[in-house]
């Protein structure tokens, strides 16, 4: 156990630093072309890439899910013939998703925004979704194999990373969101093709298809209830978007897309986690070891919310003087931050439950869980976004998150006997205590920039302080230094080669 546990810690270590580069790039984007385009333009912007990134959910159908379950397990050529299943799935799927929203582009213009300049901007968004779709599912063959380094390097660093250039040069020079759109396909395309080249020479998986007739069926029994249960839980936690821009118009989405961004950041503890923990419980399900599975799951759990918390607070206290950075304008997002928040804590505070569903073969209950919310919330969000406004829609999907991560907590217990909680975990939520307390009294000291930065810096200190006060379990210390000793010596390393050369 104790070597899964530091798998996923260091896989989690390398996602979580390559997930705060990412959303720093997300946000400069967000700064920059706000900036330079105006929240108009800008608003139609976020409106198309949101509505490419619900499609892409469907971009490899499954294929990246049935992977994690099913590579670790396999022998090479099966390996081969799963890859060559999953690229052609990737392949057809992710080209008519791309060609329905390029013909569709007038249609969703006329019943969304209602801009001349949106269709031609969502056509330049659907030739980006087969090279997104073709990376994601190279991430899902890395994590598969539990290689966090290289899919965090691919994922986390340089599609940002290029992708900012390519955004912030092409609005520099052409002042035109068309063309920042059309530049990032490039780049991203660029990217998808050199990590799919580089997991072949990495592992020799080659994928074919000769002979994938006998693992069809296998695979797209797990495929098929994914890609199904994504339009599920897409409609659960971004059918808000497509509402916002319907009802509320672009500016709206300006304000809503900020405060999604920002909120992003209190989820990466969680999909740090995420990323190798999925393909650890595959295999100790696979091999009945459901107590080894359970204290996987409680560990990481635990560490989770330690993270979590102090990335929270200082958003969810200090949400009007962080949105203020962005605009006066943006500020009316205040209330939709603070629900986001909310409702994000509870889903990291459940841990891995969604995975751990599917990775135990209760792929299916996951499909009904999604369509289920994604029904309550469709209603709630369109009800209230009608009624209330921006705050409306928050409050659904941050509702409907929620409430489902709890339902699904409550399946594990019943199915699996998998219970994340113990004692142990009232050490954070202490800490948490005392780190609110802080917060709030800086806030009366201090405002606008000072307090972001001045009260962020007291509240960290206050919480690592309570934190050890309050007792960090003896394996997390030991866990904490067998990886600062692992980085110590890959950074002496590294520093050694430099000199050599």
């Amino acid at each position: 156990m104790t070597e899964d546990v530091e798998s996923a810690a260091h896989g989690a270590v390398l996602t979580f630093c390559g997930m705060l580069f990412a959303q720093g790039c997300a946000a400069l984007v967000a700064y920059v072309l706000a900036d330079e385009l105006g929240v108009v333009l800008y608003g139609l912007f976020e409106f198309g890439r949101r509505l490419v990134g619900m499609a892409l959910a469907f971009g490899t159908f499954g294929s990246g899910n049935a992977l994690v379950r099913y590579l670790p397990s396999s022998d090479q050529e099966r390996r081969r013939r799963l890859l060559g299943l999953a690229t052609a799935t990737t392949a057809v799927a992710s080209v008519a998703i791309g060609a329905a929203l390029f013909v569709g582009a007038d249609l969703l213009n006329r019943h969304t925004v209602q801009h001349p300049q949106f269709p031609a901007l969502l056509r330049a968004f659907a030739l980006l979704l087969p090279a997104r779709s073709v990376l994601a599912l190279v991430a899902g063959a890395f994590r598969a194999l539990e290689d966090a380094g290289t899919q965090a390097l691919l994922t986390r660093v340089v599609r940002p990373a290029v992708e900012l250039l390519a955004f912030a040069g092409a609005v520099w020079l052409w002042h035109d969101p068309l063309a920042v759109v059309l530049a990032g396909a490039v780049a991203t395309a660029a990217v998808a093709l050199g990590g799919a080249g580089l997991f072949v020479r990495r592992t020799a998986i080659a994928p074919t298809l000769a002979g994938a007739g006998v693992d069809a069926r296998a695979f797209l029994a797990h495929a098929v209830p994914e890609a199904l249960s994504r339009v599920g839980h897409l409609f659960q936690s971004r059918i808000d978007v497509v509402l916002v821009g319907l009802v509320l118009g672009s500016t709206a989405v300006s304000a809503y897309s900020v405060a999604l961004t920002l909120v992003f950041v209190v989820g990466i503890p969680l999909f740090a986690f995420n990323q190798l923990l999925p393909a650890i419980a595959a295999r100790h399900h696979a091999d009945g070891a459901t107590d080894r599975l359970n204290a996987v799951y409680r560990r990481c759990t635990r560490l989770t919310l330690t993270l979590t918390i102090p990335l929270a607070l200082p958003m969810a206290l200090y949400r009007t003087e962080l949105l203020a950075l962005f605009g006066p304008e943006f500020t009316r997002g205040s209330t939709v931050l603070l629900a986001f928040v909310c409702g994000r804590l509870v889903g990291n505070a459940v841990g891995a439950t969604g995975w751990l569903l599917s990775m135990t073969d209760h792929q299916y209950l996951q499909l009904a869980n999604d369509w289920a919310v994604a029904v309550v919330n469709l209603v709630g969000s369109y009800l209230l976004v009608t009624h209330v406004g921006l705050v409306g829609a928050a409050l659904a999907t941050a509702g409907s998150v929620a409430v489902s991560n709890l339902v699904r907590l409550a399946q594990l217990y019943w199915l699996e006997d998998v219970w994340p909680y113990d004692r142990t975990f009232t050490a954070p939520l202490l800490a948490g205590t005392a780190m609110a307390l802080a917060l709030l009294g800086t806030s009366r000291l201090l405002s606008g920039t000072a307090l972001l930065v001045g009260g962020t810096t007291l509240g960290l200190l206050v919480y690592a302080r309570s934190l050890s006060l309050a007792g960090v379990p003896r394996q997390d210390r030991r866990l904490a230094r067998r990886l600062a000793g692992r980085y110590r010596t890959r950074v002496a390393a590294i520093l050694a080669r430099a000199r050599r050369s």
